[in-house]
């Protein structure tokens, strides 16, 4: 008893002892009281800025100077911004450093133009405190430096810069010693505030370890005394068994001979059952001795496995055990050998386990294996015994389940990034209204100027325009993945589409692959999207060199031939007679895209073009390219055909339908010749305001009176007042609080003749149905030219 008595207080004496500890050296909330000051200093620091920033803006704005009174609003506003978001911010370091670079910019200009007659400048000396407490003792350091490089170099003004404030010499010595010694004073605490830390986490962790060896401790002394508690039931029970016996020795004597005459018959019986079952089951039942010889198995094993009894008897288990098997069987082997060690292991445990077997002829199949320990009346484990089931078929299954399940994931991915898509191609298409609108607007208006420089100033106009449309292709391609909107058809000349792609393969693949492109002398033409066809031909192009290059294994050299050729197929093509007799006849505009890279198996080609599919390294491919580029070529009623090998190079052979006509698509050039004139008065409706802009600019320049409206209800307002005047509406699909065919209803009301005009920046197919179920029978795209405008509104108003 004082044994046990010992034991039980020896954990409570050591668990307050480290608690003790542990509240010595780890007060609660350490890191976060730290967080909390760290956050608190940032938002005192924010407000010190804000109340003289909103000071100097009022005064500003009172004094006439507007642009400087709201850029200083502005920053004061977007700082109480920051200080309501980082409150809410788990790991608001990354909102730490926007402040601090915005610091920086500001600083930068207050010392540059000298603001408050320079004074200012001495705000600069604050900026270490704030960016060491806010980022640490290394990266307050790196900002820090920043800080004071521009603050030198604004100082001493090596290169004379007219706009730079003057300080005189004295101020800048006094700033500049100010400012290193603040720095030096701040980096030492820094340094020796992590050095703190780095102790209190290392004392942290030795009592973690104490607490952890003292919990095994007090585990061990508790298992000690239940052992006791058991041995001692166990000892009193035994006592009283031994009186029992012995008061009733023969009688149990004559019982147990009894019992045991019976049980060898109840075992006599259910061996000949037993032997019965086993040889007629279609599951192998099989038992081994420890050293894994082969005992007995059933007659099931030549079903099986293709061997006799005899043979399976004499045959070693690595024979039917792949060697990635063996070692599984080994491992779980020498685990449920240790279990054994234990004071008290489960007698009657199993173990189930999933293995690949070969057969006699060296085929491989899944099997299931239920196996548990033969024991002795001791219970020692003398053998082993198991039953071996064929699950081929239920692991097919299941990888076919998993497959499927995998397809349903990667289409609901899809899903999700078309809809997040169609949100940008929308956003995209009002900003690129604003930029395309106000180069045309630009070359509008040059036609009416003289200019020394017209033809370069033109020039540099015509490049905005061009890179402009190149992003509104970009964002048709986003709106074709997402199936919002339909392919544009136009005349296409697969040549300037292969030479496009020619170019742009020529600045971007590595050097070491050798481009041979070939174009058709017939100039081939189809109807479809250049910037979709020019997309299947590029990522093709860069898969490709990838193939020859980071796909390739170790040591093996980079580069090869990537081979593009041009050319027509007749009516009888072999394709048609692929495709069956339910298409057409007809001639194709053929594209063989070939290279000389890794290549592909027969098991990788029928899955190269499922979305997330890719055999290259993570963080090299995302799967999504060859996908996107089936999609187009289905789209425009092509076919693909891919032939590969591997190590020789993969072949992609493009179909498309041969156009009849032979016209070649041409971009619309701003040129106000090509602008259709009218007169009249138009009332444009959109949220945007820079869209409103645009738009008044362009119907201004073709003879238009415009009038605007940036919300719905203004709209309606104006229309109800002076629809007499107003020859047509311009309405903008998508706005705040209604939508732009609810705002026609409205205007329809008023007036049952108004002509009205739909323009949006992802106008679908959808949309378009709904719009002319109400009425509406002309459509604007954004973003659209002055000259592609103009036609659409003398339209509306024939």
């Amino acid at each position: 008893m004082p044994l046990m008595l010992s034991f039980n207080i020896m954990p409570f004496t050591i668990k307050r002892i480290v608690r003790s500890i542990a509240g010595i050296l780890l007060p609660p909330g350490y890191d976060s009281v730290e967080d909390r000051g760290r956050k608190r200093l940032f938002v005192l620091f924010l407000f010190l800025i804000i109340l003289p920033m909103t000071l100097f803006g009022i005064i500003h704005l009172k004094n006439g100077v507007y642009h400087f009174g709201a850029i200083d609003i502005a920053i004061a506003a977007v700082l109480c911004c920051v200080i309501a978001v980082h409150r809410f911010m788990k790991n608001p370091l990354g909102i730490y450093r926007f402040v601090i670079v915005m610091l920086i910019c500001l600083l930068f200009y207050w010392i540059k133009t000298g603001a408050v007659a320079g004074y200012a400048s001495i705000w600069v000396l604050t900026f270490p405190l704030f960016a060491f407490f806010m980022t640490g003792r290394r990266e307050g350091l790196f900002w820090t430096g920043i800080m004071a490089g521009s603050t030198v170099f604004l100082f001493l003004n090596p290169f004379s810069i007219d706009s730079v404030w003057d300080y005189s010499s004295e101020y800048v010595s006094r700033h500049l010693i100010s400012m290193l010694m603040i720095t030096l004073f701040t980096y030492l605490y820094e340094s020796m505030g992590e050095k703190f830390k780095v102790t209190i986490e290392n004392e942290r962790s030795l009592l973690l370890t104490e607490k952890e060896r003292l919990s095994a401790a007090k585990s061990v002394v508790e298992e000690m005394n239940f052992r006791l508690t058991d041995e001692m039931v166990v000892r009193r029970s035994t006592e009283e068994e031994l009186r029992k016996h012995r008061d009733n020795l023969e009688d149990l004597v004559v019982e147990r001979t009894r019992e045991l005459r019976r049980y060898t018959l109840e075992l006599e019986k259910s061996e000949t059952r037993y032997r019965l079952l086993a040889d007629n089951i279609s599951d192998m039942i099989w038992s081994l001795d420890l050293n894994f010889k082969t005992l007995y198995v059933s007659p099931s094993v030549y079903e099986m496995y293709g061997y006799t009894v005899e043979e399976a008897l004499t045959l070693p288990i690595e024979a039917i055990h792949t060697s990635d098997a063996m070692k599984k069987v080994r491992r779980i082997y020498e685990e449920q050998l240790k279990i054994e060690a234990l004071p008290d292991p489960e007698r009657d445990r199993y173990i189930v386990l999933q293995l690949k077997h070969r057969r006699k002829d060296g085929s491989l199949f899944d099997v299931e294996i239920r196996v548990s320990f033969i024991r002795d009346e001791s219970g020692r484990p003398i053998g082993l015994v198991g039953v071996t089931r064929d699950v081929s078929d239920r692991v097919r299954a299941l990888r076919e389940k998993e497959k499927i399940q995998e397809q349903l994931a990667q289409a609901q991915k899809m899903e999700a990034i078309g809809t997040l898509a169609g949100g940008l191609a929308h956003d995209f298409n009002n900003i690129l209204t604003g930029i395309l609108g106000s180069f045309d607007l630009l070359g509008l208006m040059m036609k009416n100027e003289k200019l020394a420089e017209r033809e370069k100033i033109e020039r540099y106009i015509a490049m905005g325009i061009e890179s402009s449309k190149r992003s509104v292709d970009i964002i048709r391609d986003l709106l074709a993945l997402s199936r919002k909107q339909a392919v544009r058809q136009a005349p296409v000349d697969i040549n300037e589409a292969v030479n496009h792609t020619l170019d742009i393969c020529k600045n971007s693949l590595p050097k070491s692959i050798a481009l041979d492109f070939k174009t058709s002398p017939d100039r081939p033409v189809i109807m479809g999207d250049m910037g979709q066809i020019s997309q299947v031909l590029l990522n093709l192009c860069i898969n490709s060199s990838h193939a020859m290059t980071i796909m390739r294994g170790p040591g093996e050299l980079e580069g090869g031939v990537l081979s593009v050729r041009v050319d027509t197929t007749g009516p009888d093509s072999p394709v048609d007679k692929e495709e069956g007799d339910d298409r057409v006849l007809k001639s194709w505009v053929r594209i063989k895209i070939s290279d000389t890279g890794v290549g592909m198996d027969s098991d990788t080609i029928p899955r190269i073009f499922d979305p997330f599919f890719t055999k290259k390294a993570p963080d090299t491919g995302s799967g999504l390219g060859l996908a996107i580029s089936y999609n187009i070529i289905k789209n425009h009623k092509g076919i693909v055909r891919v032939y590969s090998e591997p190590g020789k190079g993969s072949l992609f052979t493009l179909f498309f339908p041969l156009s009849e006509s032979r016209a070649i698509r041409q971009s619309i050039v701003g040129d106000a010749a090509d602008v259709v004139r009218g007169t009249g008065t138009i009332l444009v409706i959109d949220d945007e305001q820079m869209v409103l802009n645009i738009t008044r600019g362009f119907l201004e320049q073709t003879g238009y009176s415009v009038l605007t409206a940036n919300t719905p209800a203004e709209g309606i307002g104006i229309f109800r007042e002076r629809h007499a005047e107003i020859s047509a509406v311009i309405i903008d699909l998508s706005m705040q609080g209604m939508s732009g065919i609810d705002v026609y209803r409205e205007l329809k009301a008023i007036d049952p003749g108004v002509r009205a005009i739909l323009s949006s920046g992802m106008l679908d197919d959808e949309a378009k149905e709904r719009a002319q179920a109400a009425g509406i029978r002309e459509f604007a795209s954004k973003p659209y030219l002055a000259r592609e405008l103009s036609v659409i509104v003398q339209r509306v108003l024939e």
